[in-house]
């Protein structure tokens, strides 16, 4: 019995825990190259420091100030889609970032396409509300602070012979059960929708979505810049992707679209400040 509660508590733990990422200190050339890119950015060189801030990418740099940075380089372009991509970028790093959160909506409300928002499922507003509250990293460790707490008092209700302590520690684990289920299904839900269906976002003036992986199938719809989707196969330069909540499926150029999913093995220091548009 108590062999198998012990198994039965390790597994969920060990699955919270290997989500947790490692970060390895920043090199001096990030250092400049950040610094350049925000001189750049703040006497409106846009174009000059979004090349500064890519470069940082290229080179393995993972920070939630450089995705919005760079977001607000593209704002001030007018290239709306690179912008809520970076923005979605930043989100899952600082998520609770009310300049963010502000100027992801903004940008969004000037690309709304008709043709490719409603319809969202239960599965993707509950992880559209995690995402806007708490990072990966943080909801791992949520969830396994609700479950060391059942775990608790799990073990004190098979341990204690003191009826009293036994039924409040039932009502406790009761209790927790319900935010830790929640917790574990959010965690859940996010990395299956990341592995397998990623958001993507589309980062080209506009994109056909065909019924097939050539020009020469029938069109559905045309997605705007910025228009956010989730993909579901690959075929050469193809890309199969469902938009308004899976109501609708069909194929885009590969080109024309980026995943939302970046990272790097360099976290940037925090206190560079983000930069508004």
């Amino acid at each position: 019995m108590r062999r198998a509660l012990a198994l039965a508590l390790f597994v969920p733990a060990m699955t919270a825990m290997a989500t947790a990422s490692v970060a390895l200190a920043q090199s001096p050339s990030d250092v400049r190259l950040m610094s350049v890119g925000n001189e750049l950015y703040a006497t409106g060189q846009y174009d000059e420091a979004t090349n500064y801030y890519d470069q940082l990418i290229r080179q393995g740099a993972h920070s939630g100030p450089l995705y919005y940075n760079l977001g607000n380089a593209h704002y001030n372009q007018g290239e709306m889609g690179r912008a809520i991509l970076n923005y979605l970028r930043a989100q899952r790093i600082m998520p609770r970032d009310n300049d963010l959160q502000s100027n992801l909506a903004l940008a969004r409300s000037l690309t709304r396409d008709s043709g490719a928002s409603g319809g969202e499922t239960p599965l993707a507003i509950w992880n559209d509300i995690t995402e806007r509250r708490l990072t990966l990293d943080e909801l791992a460790l949520v969830t396994l602070a609700f479950w060391f707490a059942f775990a608790m008092a799990l073990v004190v209700v098979v341990m204690m012979t003191r009826r009293g302590v036994k039924r409040a520690a039932k009502i406790v684990a009761i209790l927790i059960a319900v935010p830790m289920v929640a917790a574990f299904f959010a965690l859940g839900s996010r990395l299956y929708a990341d592995a397998l269906n990623p958001d993507v976002v589309v980062v080209a003036e506009e994109a056909e979505v065909t019924t097939g992986p050539s020009p020469q199938y029938a069109l559905q719809l045309t997605l705007l810049g910025g228009a956010e989707a989730r993909l579901l196969d690959a075929r050469g330069s193809w890309s199969k992707v469902s938009v308004r909540g899976g109501e609708v499926e069909g194929w885009v150029r590969s080109s024309s679209i980026e995943l939302v999913r970046a990272g790097g093995n360099t976290v940037l220091p925090s206190p560079w400040l983000s930069l508004s548009p």
